[in-house]
């Protein structure tokens, strides 16, 4: 069956400098047998853009994160295996969302465990690494493919399915990564990154 959702994808999924103000193009894309619908800016690499390898401690924390991650999930899922998957972390905010006790986890932490988690997912199963960005825009997390330039923002990401009561977002977003990514290495019509 196929599956049909809307995903807005603006600062969540980007190509390195893309901005605000630059196209904007909207289009359906199908990957994995599921057509997403998308809004994401085009353009090029901005001349303040940066990226740096996290740090030790930086690392550190999100290996932390994903353990309390694991926590997290099995409190809203019963989902035995591949728990912090994208397509189970949508669901587990979801019941996390619907959570009514006085003991629910604050909004700040679960942006952080399951945004750690949603990126190690895209690292470990798309090709990508984490990197520190850095434009006129601000500093954010980002995973980032190890050849092209294509990104998202996992922590940000987590932080507008929440606030913006968006459904399947993480899972929408990590098959819209792949698919730039497979478009990359047939079409080449995405920037090789700097080594």
């Amino acid at each position: 069956m196929k599956k049909t959702f809307s995903i807005y994808i603006i600062l969540a999924l980007t190509i390195i400098g893309t901005s605000c103000k630059q196209k904007v193009e909207e289009k359906t894309v199908v990957v994995d047998g599921q057509e997403i619908e998308t809004t994401e800016s085009e353009g090029g690499l901005s001349s303040n853009t940066s990226l740096k390898d996290l740090t030790d401690e930086q690392l550190q924390q999100i290996e932390k994160d994903i353990e309390k991650a694991k926590i997290f999930a099995k409190k809203y899922s019963n989902v035995n295996e591949d728990i912090l998957e994208s397509k189970n972390l949508d669901l587990i905010l979801n019941a996390w969302k619907m959570d009514q006790s006085p003991k629910k986890e604050s909004e700040e932490l679960v942006v952080a465990l399951i945004g750690s988690a949603f990126g190690q997912n895209i690292v470990d199963n798309l090709d990508c690494e984490w990197k520190e960005l850095s434009d006129e825009y601000g500093t954010d997390l980002t995973v980032i493919h190890k050849e092209y330039k294509i990104n998202g923002f996992p922590y940000s990401s987590v932080y507008k399915a929440i606030t913006e009561e968006r459904d399947k977002s993480l899972d929408g977003i990590e098959l819209i990564i792949k698919s730039k990514i497979q478009e990359a290495k047939t079409e080449m019509e995405i920037d090789v990154r700097e080594k």
